[in-house]
């Protein structure tokens, strides 16, 4: 008989999350800020959403902390959710 040299099994992490969390359709982005003619909009990809907030993939993410407005859309368009 050989000797497994594997670790044990970690024992599965604490639940942190306040709230349950959803997986979006496919393709739903949110675009940050209000809406300007001068500047362009920071979009980012939509991975999951909660009451408590969203986990997106931004290429410029603000501040941690900070509040910013946003809408939820598909992101080839349509009717958006702020």
């Amino acid at each position: 008989m050989i000797a497994s040299t594997l670790p044990p099994p970690a024992a599965p992490a604490a639940e942190r999350r306040v709230a349950h969390r959803f997986q979006p359709a496919f393709g739903t982005v949110c675009r940050l800020g209000p809406p300007s003619t001068t500047d362009p909009a920071v979009v980012g990809l939509v991975w999951d959403i909660s009451e408590t907030g969203v986990s997106m993939l931004l290429g410029q993410p603000p501040k941690a902390g900070s509040e910013v407005a946003g809408e939820l859309t598909a992101g080839t368009g349509g009717q958006g959710c702020p």
